[in-house]
């Protein structure tokens, strides 16, 4: 459970539940109920372990992605932004132009497998 949920008290994020990438991957129940409390005090967690992952690289792709021209990012929006695109949540989402009212400015791009909901079944 301490490698779940570590950090100083001054540390804002400590709390954040910290899941194994290969726990992720076998669907291990035991980390269940730390992700669903990190997802609902704080919208995340961590994923840690990640085989071969390095955070200097992914920060350089990050910053040449961003670098590219809006006419290259826009081939990749999402369907709110370029209908041509079939996917709706999943690519490349422009900031926002309404700063003044929204008081923020986000880039993002979402990632992950496409994932189809269960059937809704009555109790």
């Amino acid at each position: 459970v301490e490698k779940l949920f570590h950090g100083e008290e001054s540390d804002v994020f400590g709390p954040v539940a910290r899941i194994p990438y290969s726990d992720l991957l076998n669907n291990n129940p035991y980390v269940d109920p730390f992700v669903l409390h990190s997802m609902k005090h704080y919208g995340f967690f961590y994923v840690v372990d990640v085989p071969g992952y390095n955070a200097s690289t992914e920060l350089n792709l990050m910053h040449k992605f961003y670098d590219l021209p809006e006419e290259v990012k826009a081939n990749i929006e999402i369907r709110r932004h370029n209908p041509a695109n079939p996917n709706a949540y999943r690519g490349y989402c422009p900031g926002l132009d309404d700063v003044e009212n929204t008081l923020q400015y986000k880039n993002l791009y979402n990632i992950g497998p496409h994932e189809v909901r269960a059937p809704m079944t009555k109790i």
